[in-house]
């Protein structure tokens, strides 16, 4: 069975004194990712895919990744451009 050791650094990140750091952090995540904003949720998610896989984290990649495709018109095909290359995008 899983440990402490299998469970992604952001989410120990954001378990980790949730009074302290962990609610604020996510709810400024999420104020990021879904508050009003003149991008879409995709686009959003999509930075988070691009910044995710930058910083080499699987986890928040695959995340971001997901969510990213299923909100942008275009799909898994937009979001894989995207990540080859940003300059080819045009939201």
């Amino acid at each position: 069975m899983g440990g402490p050791k299998d469970v992604a650094d952001i989410v120990r990140l954001l378990l980790y004194r949730p009074a302290f750091f962990g609610s604020s952090f996510n709810h400024y995540c999420q104020t990021l990712l879904r508050g009003p904003s003149d991008w879409t949720v995709g686009e959003r998610e999509l930075i988070g895919t691009w910044v995710s896989q930058t910083n080499e984290c699987r986890f928040c990649t695959s995340i971001h990744r997901e969510v990213a495709v299923r909100s942008l018109p275009g799909g898994a095909a937009v979001v894989d451009a995207a990540l080859r290359d940003l300059s080819l995008i045009h939201i």
